[in-house]
């Protein structure tokens, strides 16, 4: 056989069992680390699109707060109890005999630390984040003319019956805009719902309060039935033993105008016991997660501080922090010796802010008030969904406290999410028209 014949022969064997080996070595070698890579790359754009679904989340939820805070007085007392007193526009006494609703009526109360978990108290949502001082989120209750922007002439109050019934009149500009066509009595209900409070200014600028307890929108003129108590004092009527009025001798009829005005809550808690919201507590959830979660929560309160039926609404998921600072007046504006007033900004947490200016007002918690608020500062913030660190980090590094938060740790878990948080100054444009 010929040299060339042989090698030929040789060529045709192919690969031997060793080459074979390295050259499949090297293969997965590559194999796993383009696996590798892409592993990385799609767990890095996971976590960042949780990231930003967080961010997303937390503008989307604080715009909506925001939006509330600015209302906050709009058609309302700043506080029902210096109005009375000092600005002698409250027709009666807001006093022991009122509803709760009605005596602390006010622009806003701040609670500091008061988040709930489903309708238990708790004082911290989180058991241990790595920080000294531990998330205590405030709760925000808010009043105002939130349903409507509009100011209803009455036609006439009839207080003959056991209960007062307003009558309005139903060819006014804000009746027909209300209406907007709609012919059913829809649009007055979702105004005049049952559970809010009802104002009515008369010719004279006092103003009466009464609980809705019914509306019958179906006939020419609009009738809304109120509570006994308070009691709608009227000329000719004798006057009520609970207190003398200052607005003895004047009408409530026609010329005078009524508004609704609605008091709204805000605060982080879970949402378990709503029906609405089951599907967010699933009993087998995708991520163990899920069931470690609060949200911000709005809703609606009625007299007796309780929820307005169906009127919670989920603004924002994954809440961990809500918290509040203000810029208040803290001296005697009409002090001939001081006619300039001094403002003074309490920070997250200091005690004024929830003792002095945002506390609930009543008979015996008249002054300072939340009259004296200019504006308030809003820090909220939420975490993302799943979390994205196996370890935390050193408290050092993120300071003293939720001030700086800036990763979340899970309940009964070691791993951390990352937090969001938005702040914005909101002034108080409606704390106008009140003696200090």
């Amino acid at each position: 056989m010929t040299r060339p014949s042989l090698l030929r022969r040789r060529r045709a064997r192919g690969f031997t069992l060793i080459e074979l080996m390295v050259a499949t070595l090297a293969g997965l070698t590559v194999s796993f680390g383009a696996f590798a890579f892409a592993r990385a790359a799609t767990r890095s754009f996971q976590q960042e699109t949780r990231l930003s679904d967080a961010t997303s989340n937390a503008t989307i939820g604080f715009r909506r707060l925001i939006s509330d805070i600015e209302r906050a007085g709009y058609l309302a007392p700043s506080n029902i109890q210096r109005e009375y007193r000092f600005g002698n526009r409250v027709c009666l006494e807001p006093n022991n005999s009122f509803s709760t609703a009605i005596q602390s009526l006010s622009s806003l109360e701040i609670e500091q630390g008061a988040t709930t978990t489903g309708t238990t108290p708790n004082t911290s949502v989180t058991n241990a984040n790595g920080v000294s001082i531990p998330i205590t989120p405030d709760r925000l209750t808010l009043s105002g003319s939130y349903t409507s922007v509009e100011q209803f002439p009455v036609r006439s109050v009839d207080v003959s019956g056991s209960t007062p019934v307003v009558y309005l009149e139903s060819r006014s500009g804000a009746a027909m805009r209300t209406m907007n066509g709609n012919t059913t009595a829809t649009p007055w209900t979702n105004v005049f719902q049952i559970g809010r409070i009802l104002r009515i200014v008369d010719r004279e600028g006092y103003q009466h309060f009464g609980h809705i307890t019914a509306i019958n929108a179906t006939g020419q003129f609009p009738q809304i039935t109120l509570k006994s108590t308070p009691p709608l004092y009227m000329r000719g009527k004798p006057a009520p033993t609970l207190s003398n009025p200052l607005c003895k001798g004047f009408d409530i009829g026609v010329g005078s105008l009524a508004n609704v005005v609605n008091r709204i809550r805000y605060e982080i808690r879970d949402l378990r016991a709503s029906a609405r919201y089951q599907a967010l507590y699933p009993a087998n959830p995708p991520l163990p997660e899920d069931n470690q979660r609060w949200e911000l929560v709005r809703y609606e309160l009625d007299e007796g501080d309780s929820i307005i039926a169906d009127s919670e609404e989920l603004v924002a998921e994954f809440a961990v922090d809500l918290r509040f600072a203000l810029t208040a007046i803290t001296d005697q504006v009409l002090d001939p010796a001081n006619p300039n007033p001094t403002l003074q900004f309490f920070d997250f947490g200091a005690p004024p802010i929830a003792a002095t200016y945002a506390r609930r007002v009543g008979p015996a918690n008249l002054n300072p008030g939340p009259e004296r608020i200019r504006s308030l500062r809003v820090r909220f913030s939420v975490r993302s969904r799943e979390p994205d660190r196996s370890e935390g980090l050193n408290p050092a590094l993120v300071g003293a406290g939720p001030q700086t938060l800036f990763r979340y740790q899970i309940p009964n878990s070691t791993r951390y999410a990352r937090v969001r948080t938005l702040h914005s100054d909101v002034s108080m444009s409606n704390q106008v028209g009140v003696f200090y």
